[in-house]
């Protein structure tokens, strides 16, 4: 699950959905403008995800789209972000501006900034976010995805947030 970003930005903002999108809808969602073999290859590796969208009710053009998703291997990520770039590429007419893991694009002013990261097999993507609420919007997200893997008790997730060698949670002694 996603925090309550509405909750945590600075601002008045109200959610207006939260879910899942699932490899289909993933896949169907980059088919809309990108070739359909590569947005199936592109979703293919899905392993989970979730999804918030929320707007400022004194502006509703004011959205932002926020998308944590979990693949396979580090290279569905990177294959989901990439795929999910060329999508924006084409939607948008415009090209990214790409460092390592990041993607972004520079939108027209009322549809905000384009965020795309990928870093082990997990991806965030960030849409309509105005430009100086991009990194608190990344940071509540990735902050809470730490949080969340340290609550399961798996240790692999725990392991990848920390990157320290971790075995199985103990149990207490009796």
């Amino acid at each position: 699950l996603l925090p309550r970003l509405h909750e945590l930005l600075e601002g008045d903002w109200v959610e207006v959905m939260t879910n899942t999108m699932g490899e289909f809808a993933t896949k169907t969602l980059l088919s809309e403008f990108i070739d359909t073999k590569t947005a199936a290859s592109a979703a293919a590796g899905w392993d989970g995800d979730a999804y918030t969208l929320i707007e400022s009710p004194g502006n509703p053009a004011a959205r932002i789209f926020a998308w944590l998703s979990v693949w396979d291997s580090p290279e569905d990520a990177e294959e989901f972000a990439k795929g999910f770039s060329s999508a924006v590429s084409a939607r948008f007419k415009t090209q990214p501006e790409e460092t390592g893991s990041v993607i972004s694009f520079r939108l027209p002013a009322d549809k905000g900034a384009v965020y795309i990261e990928f870093a082990g097999p997990q991806a965030i993507v960030i849409q309509g976010s105005p430009s100086s609420l991009l990194p608190r919007v990344r940071s509540i997200i990735l902050t809470a995805r730490k949080l969340e893997m340290r609550e399961t008790g798996f240790s692999e997730l725990l392991k990848q947030a920390s990157g320290a060698a971790v075995g199985p949670p103990r149990q207490p002694e009796r």
